[in-house]
């Protein structure tokens, strides 16, 4: 996983060759759901939490806007085909949603690997660029 942008007015970057990868759900004090997380460290060794909230879509050759609809609860928000939904967490900060941005999908094996990239934006103007290619770590294969 790499990425670089800003995130709460400073620049972050992230170059990790085997991320902490969870095909569960990551927000278990929210519901219920679905979700793919990324749980990983910049280059300070500040925790970095990427989650796609409705992994549905993670599908071969998709290409998707990243927005925040108006989901009523986790579970709604899996529901949703038609764009991707992506929070960033830095630090012990709160989870934010992308509002904007896009999705590329070159490689899905649900559950197993998602190779692609993506570029985001966050409600206070920060920007995330990543390319990505994840597999779970052996100890976390079931």
């Amino acid at each position: 996983m790499q990425f670089s942008g800003r995130l709460n007015d400073r620049q972050v970057a992230v170059s990790d060759g085997l991320p902490e990868v969870n095909f569960s759900d990551c927000d278990i004090n929210d519901g219920p759901d679905d979700d793919v997380c990324i749980i990983t460290e910049d280059v300070n060794g500040e925790l970095v939490v990427i989650v796609f909230e409705n992994p549905d879509v993670l599908v071969e050759g998709a290409e998707l806007r990243i927005e925040d609809p108006p989901c009523a609860d986790d579970q709604a928000c899996d529901a949703v085909t038609d764009a991707a939904i992506v929070d960033v967490q830095v630090g012990t900060g709160p989870r934010v949603r992308a509002v904007s941005g896009n999705l590329q999908i070159e490689v899905a094996v649900p559950e197993a690997r998602y190779r692609g990239e993506f570029d985001l934006r966050l409600p206070d103007g920060g920007t995330l660029n990543a390319t990505f290619d994840l597999v779970p770590r052996p100890e976390e294969i079931s």
